[in-house]
């Protein structure tokens, strides 16, 4: 079995490895990777793309080595709320009716966050359509809340803040209306 490195358990700080060669990308999708398959049971993610961040990863490595950075967030794994649409994967707002939906384009946040160099690494639970203080969603289960098992996690961005709080991930991309980061953030 390969060792895996520690991270940072902050995003600038995680960037910074990267960017100077520390950490290598792979390595940090790896790690994550990893983080993600040792806490399923929390049900934070609706979909990993595993084998398209790797390949990412590796991309950001060759291209860190021969001098580029695409970003200050070059290389850094990351992932969203499953509304953020990505031309052509699935996009399905934790709701039946979207199940299988791929759009013509890419969100404006998405694309600035991708264009900055971060990798995505796949889609996360969330309330049906962003709707619900609770972060339960019939069409998705439970999503587990990292430091009360026997507690909701919130939502909408149920998700977005278990995977940072579980340490999966640095940061995720959520959104918050009516409060659907900052219920799961508290």
């Amino acid at each position: 079995m390969v060792e895996l490195p520690d991270l940072p358990n902050d995003l600038c700080a995680l960037a910074r490895a990267i960017a100077d060669g520390t950490v290598s990308s792979e390595d940090a999708v790896r790690t994550t990777l990893a983080r993600a398959e040792g806490t399923r049971d929390l049900n934070v993610f609706v979909e990993i793309e595993a084998e398209s961040a790797l390949a990412r990863a590796r991309q950001c490595d060759r291209e860190r080595q021969a001098g580029s950075l695409r970003g200050p967030l070059h290389g850094v794994p990351l992932a969203h709320k499953d509304m953020f649409f990505r031309q052509d994967l699935p996009t399905e707002a934790g709701a039946a009716l979207w199940r299988g939906f791929r759009p013509e384009e890419t969100s404006p946040l998405i694309a600035r966050l991708e264009g900055a160099g971060a990798i995505t690494l796949g889609r996360l639970h969330m309330a049906e359509f962003a709707l619900g203080p609770t972060g339960h969603n019939v069409h998705l289960g439970r999503c587990g809340n990292p430091r009360h098992p026997r507690a909701i996690s919130g939502g909408s961005s149920s998700g977005s803040a278990a995977a940072v709080g579980a340490g999966i991930l640095t940061a995720s991309l959520g959104s918050d209306t009516g409060g659907s980061a900052r219920v799961p953030a508290a």
